[in-house]
């Protein structure tokens, strides 16, 4: 009989366990969906991340890495994408370039079909201390106003196991 409960307790834990997870991860991670799969030069998308910095200011700052994530279509006509990765203020601001294929023109990252996904660290280190410092903004900078076949652009925080103390 112990060893009937103890199966049925390890299942259910193994049932909880990756629910869990999903959930906690779904916290620190953002994606736009592009209409049409076109990204216009002037929209600019905001990344809200309040809640892994915690929503007030007492709350203790949290370090960790950030990715960005581009997925694109076989249809995109480049070999990288160019971006302005910045905070809500427009204080800070940097340039990033992406490569989505190789010098031959073979896809990065993953892809199943016609799609795939590039997810590249950008940052590593950054510090996420209040609701105003965690809200990113990204918007395209290629020398075209539209960029067709980008299908969803995201940012993944991956936070550190201790945080800062201040």
């Amino acid at each position: 009989m112990k060893k009937i409960l103890g199966a049925i307790l390890s299942v259910i834990v193994l049932a909880l366990l990756p629910a869990s997870c999903l959930r906690e991860g779904e916290r620190y991670s953002r994606f736009h969906t592009m209409a049409d799969a076109r990204w216009i030069y002037g929209d600019t998308l905001r990344f809200d991340f309040s809640e892994a910095a915690g929503a007030d200011s007492t709350a203790t700052p949290v370090a960790g890495d950030l990715l960005i994530v581009v997925r694109h279509s076989r249809s995109y006509p480049y070999s990288n994408i160019w971006l302005e990765l910045g905070d809500a203020t427009g204080m800070r601001r940097d340039t990033l370039n992406i490569l989505l294929a190789d010098v031959y023109g073979r896809r990065l990252g993953h892809g199943l079909g016609t799609d795939f996904q590039r997810a590249d660290t950008v940052a590593r280190g950054i510090v996420l201390a209040d609701s105003a410092e965690a809200t990113l903004t990204l918007r395209h900078i290629m020398r075209t106003d539209t960029l067709d076949a980008i299908e969803q652009i995201g940012m993944i925080f991956i936070p550190e196991k201790n945080t800062i103390d201040r």
